[in-house]
């Protein structure tokens, strides 16, 4: 007699279902050297004054993509992400996937790639302090042709005059409540000021 083990789980072998073979994705895992994990980029970023390399200057609203392009080696990274600039050339080492998996990124758009392997990762919380800027958008060529539409019109000196609007009338409930009030007695005013269920 065979001794067999059996269980819930166990089914005659001619009956045991074939499950269908997956081929499995083989993921590479980076070992960060000592002080570079996640936990090291958030305290890095709570002291350091300018995580962004900016050295004081405002955060842009007009950068090309031909800059960015420049900008697209270890020691000078940019990425554009959803619309915003950052430079990731301090957060590169810190990266749980290495430097050499950004590297490709570097200089270019990465925002289809983030939102591909990262898309529940806070852009913000993560590299937000990173910011150098906003990509530069497009200009229609019909945004300037209407003077009378648009709200900033030159003047002839170069200098740009913005039209203000009119203020809105006040409406029916907001003189009603400037109005003054009718003179309460003493005692109404004390009853007023009780807790509600101490009033009589």
């Amino acid at each position: 007699m065979e001794d067999r083990h059996m269980n819930d789980s166990t089914l005659p072998p001619s009956s045991k279902p074939t499950k269908p073979s997956r081929t499995k994705r083989v993921v590479t895992k980076v070992r960060l050297k000592k002080g570079f994990g996640l936990h090291d980029w958030a305290h890095l970023l709570k002291i350091s004054k300018d995580p962004s390399q900016r050295r004081g200057a405002p955060i842009r609203r007009d950068i090309s993509k031909e800059e960015i392009r420049l900008h697209n080696d270890e020691h000078d990274g940019w990425v554009i992400l959803r619309g915003v600039v950052y430079n990731l050339t301090p957060y590169l080492h810190y990266h749980p996937g290495g430097v050499d998996i950004l590297k490709p990124c570097l200089g270019r758009d990465a925002t289809a790639l983030f939102d591909k392997y990262h898309r529940w990762v806070n852009i913000q919380a993560l590299i937000g302090p990173l910011i150098v800027g906003y990509l530069a958008t497009a200009k229609k060529k019909n945004d300037h042709a209407s003077s009378s539409s648009s709200i900033a019109k030159a003047k002839g000196n170069g200098d740009f005059e913005f039209a203000v609007p009119a203020p809105r009338p006040p409406s029916t409930a907001a003189r009603v409540a400037a109005l003054p009030s009718p003179k309460k007695s003493h005692e109404e005013e004390e009853e007023e000021d009780l807790n509600p269920w101490e009033r009589s």
